[in-house]
């Protein structure tokens, strides 16, 4: 397959699933929301459409790494340009000290223990579920 037909058919696919992740998150907030009970869309529980809504998730991230790795070479350029031409050295640290902080974001609760929380009506301690 040609790499303009392999984009096509990768982008299509990352815009239809980032699609469904959106309605399907949609509609466990709005419709289905935490404490709905047994109610139903389509003769499924919010739990059901949680796992739906996890297996679109993990398909649009691939798809998406998919499209980094097709674009890398104009992601590299791009960003070489842009650092070079207008960036002063503090504003190149700066840059780098807000991508590690904003990866360890993103990587903080993977690793982060599990614990159970209070529900109404118990009393206020929490004991953790699993170790890290």
């Amino acid at each position: 397959m040609k790499k303009p037909d392999l984009n096509f058919v990768i982008d299509a696919g990352s815009l239809v699933s980032f699609l469904v992740l959106a309605s399907t998150g949609i509609l466990m907030y709005l419709v289905l929301p935490a404490g709905s009970g047994r109610d139903m869309v389509w003769g499924l529980t919010r739990h059901e459409w949680g796992d739906i809504h996890f297996w679109i998730s993990m398909t649009f991230f691939a798809l998406m790494g998919v499209h980094l790795i097709l674009h890398w070479n104009w992601i590299t350029c791009m960003v070489k340009t842009r650092i070079s031409d207008k960036m002063g050295t503090t504003a190149k640290v700066m840059a780098v000290i807000m991508i590690l902080l904003l990866t360890i974001l993103i990587v903080a609760p993977l690793f982060s223990p599990v614990t159970q929380g209070v529900g109404k009506g118990q009393e206020d301690h929490t004991t953790e579920v699993r170790g890290h």
